[in-house]
């Protein structure tokens, strides 16, 4: 499979695609050549380093990687999938709601594969709270959390002052812009869809070169009556937590830590020793832990992003080759994208709930 990497931040899965065996890495498309081949020497890619999207996609490639900024990532995955090239694409999918319908007629009439890497969904702890949840150690799964909390400021404007583009599509418009790193987890560890948002901010306070609010946050009823919560916090002055999470159940619950130092901890009503007491959720890694953490998690940590992106280039590689279901498909990287785009014209309402399209239907 000759794979092509596109854009910087597609480099990240060059490790998982390489482990995947009979995968060359054979070009890299990126605008400042400076960096392209800066990729190249890095990773030792024999192949050439172009600028130009369309002569990139000429060369022949069985597969490309979308690691470029968020507003490009559809009209680059459509391009590919137009010529029968597999498609892993960062996220969010799309950024609009009518790029997602172009995307989605794209992937319905190609043969090619497109997953979105939604990353977060590959992590260790939520691999193994996916594992818990389908195993049905929580009960019902009827809440989860997530809150995506990161001063950008600094990669919100260059060193010469120009706004780079998280400025204009991250914090240029209020809503949550980029929550598939909190919905994705939770819809995971739910088996559900979110059928309607409402969405409010706290308000312009911080940064007021920004129209985004300091936090913003979205309540979402899900497909089958159930409630995730999500917070988006760009803006405020504090130290990062990007994977915030907190799932309940009917017979136990999960919580990721808040602050470096911290473990994520589980109580489940059927196998905790105590019912006032948390556990680590490492306790349950030696019997839930699935076995492509076991086999290849010593190199898909030491290849950065704590392996999450490792076992998502792995998912892509071997669900377009068909030996499994692909994990986010085109419908799934919507249920992941589209409740973020719809909470806009919620947040622009005053909060009214407004129901999220469901791509099947389209």
């Amino acid at each position: 499979m000759r794979i092509g990497i596109v854009g910087k931040r597609g480099a990240a899965f060059i490790p998982g695609l390489r482990s995947c065996g009979g995968v060359t890495i054979a070009a890299v498309c990126e605008r400042d050549p400076v960096a392209g081949a800066r990729i190249g020497q890095r990773f030792g890619i024999d192949g050439p380093c172009l600028t130009e999207f369309e002569s990139f996609l000429g060369l022949g490639l069985d597969a490309v990687v979308v690691g470029t900024p968020m507003q490009d990532h559809a009209t680059q995955a459509i391009s590919a999938l137009d010529r029968g090239v597999h498609v892993l694409s960062e996220v969010t999918a799309a950024t609009s709601i009518e790029e997602c319908r172009a995307l989605v007629a794209a992937a319905r009439r190609s043969s090619a594969t497109y997953m979105m890497s939604e990353n977060y969904c590959f992590s260790r702890t939520a691999q193994l709270v996916e594992r818990l949840a389908r195993r049905g150690m929580f009960g019902e799964v009827t809440f989860v959390e997530g809150a995506y909390i990161h001063d950008c400021h600094l990669v919100q404007y260059g060193e010469d002052g120009t706004p780079t583009w998280r400025t204009v599509w991250q914090v240029g418009h209020r809503g949550i812009t980029y929550g598939t790193h909190s919905v994705g987890p939770a819809l995971t560890w739910m088996d559900d869809r979110v059928a309607t948002v409402s969405c409010l901010g706290s308000g312009v306070h911080s940064d007021p070169r920004h129209v985004q609010d300091d936090v913003t946050a979205m309540l979402g009823q899900t497909a089958r009556g159930r409630l995730i919560e999500i917070r988006l916090d760009m803006q405020s002055a504090r130290p990062h937590n990007m994977a915030d999470f907190a799932l309940q159940g009917t017979r136990g619950a999960f919580l990721n830590p808040r602050r470096s130092g911290e473990e994520p901890l589980v109580w489940l009503m059927d196998r905790s020793p105590r019912r006032d007491e948390w556990e680590p959720l490492e306790a349950y890694a030696a019997e839930f832990l699935p076995e492509e953490w076991r086999r290849f998690g010593g190199e898909a940590i030491s290849s950065g992003h704590g392996g999450a992106d490792y076992f998502a280039a792995r998912a892509f590689v071997r669900a377009a080759r068909g030996e499994i279901a692909n994990p986010i498909d085109i419908d799934r990287a919507m249920d992941f994208t589209l409740p973020g785009l719809t909470s806009e014209e919620s947040i622009f309402r005053g909060g009214a709930p407004v129901a999220v399209p469901d791509s099947r239907r389209w």
